[in-house]
């Protein structure tokens, strides 16, 4: 039997790494906001919410381009400035608004948060898996959204918590035996002749122990887990 070698050429651009930066972010935060917003567009989140009372931001950045000078430009448009805006504590990448510079280079940021439990969450996230985990009960709202990644929080029996949860092509685990509420419809009336346009609320509302506070969880591509955080 013969065998046949082929040469396999390649183009000189795969030969060649892609210039890349990366570098930490490590800071810590003396204030106490009545809110905490984070917003992360790649990569993965992880929020450890204790009863501390300031804010620690871990990140691990990494910038890449396909050639050096747009490794250069990235370097210096991208911001990671995690900063407090009135009442609210914002942490989010600032990029430019100009989609055809910032299509140049790419930039992940893998964040870690330690903030205090009793302080309200708001999280969105595109591209990477979200964790949050309490070692408290929470006394605040939540809110949580991701387009394509799993999220998952974690909570301390007992737990007393409305929940109102949406996914599109994704699967809900709870750890906590939910009884359903009923559903919130929000009803807009439009008249077009003898037609009638109705858009209803697709959240299923769940409420754990007595209720209380609101936990909201939106999901595109990708799972939603609701479970017990271990001591």
């Amino acid at each position: 039997m013969k065998i046949h070698r082929r040469a396999i050429l390649l183009c000189p651009l795969t030969l060649l790494a892609t210039p890349k930066h990366n570098y930490r972010f490590d800071k810590q935060f003396a204030v106490t906001p009545k809110s905490i917003d984070i917003e992360i567009a790649n990569g993965t989140v992880k929020v450890l919410a204790s009863s501390r009372k300031e804010i620690r931001v871990v990140a691990d950045i990494e910038l890449s381009a396909p050639t050096t000078e747009d490794l250069e430009l990235a370097k210096r448009e991208v911001r990671f400035d995690p900063h407090l805006d009135n009442d609210s504590f914002r942490i989010w990448v600032e990029t430019p608004n100009d989609q055809r510079r910032w299509n140049r280079y790419n930039t992940r940021h893998n964040v870690e948060v330690d903030m205090p439990a009793d302080t309200r969450l708001i999280l969105r996230g595109v591209n990477g898996k979200i964790e949050v985990s309490y070692d408290q009960r929470p006394t605040k709202d939540i809110y949580v959204k991701n387009v394509n990644g799993e999220i998952q929080l974690e909570f301390p029996k007992p737990l007393n918590a409305d929940f109102q949860i949406k996914t599109m092509n994704g699967h809900v685990y709870s750890g906590f035996e939910m009884t359903p509420l009923p559903d919130e419809s929000e009803t807009k009336v439009t008249e077009q002749g003898m037609k009638r346009i109705v858009s209803r609320n697709r959240f299923a509302g769940g409420r754990v122990g007595h209720g209380g506070i609101e936990i909201k969880v939106e999901g595109l591509n990708g799972d939603i887990r609701i479970v017990e955080r271990k001591a």
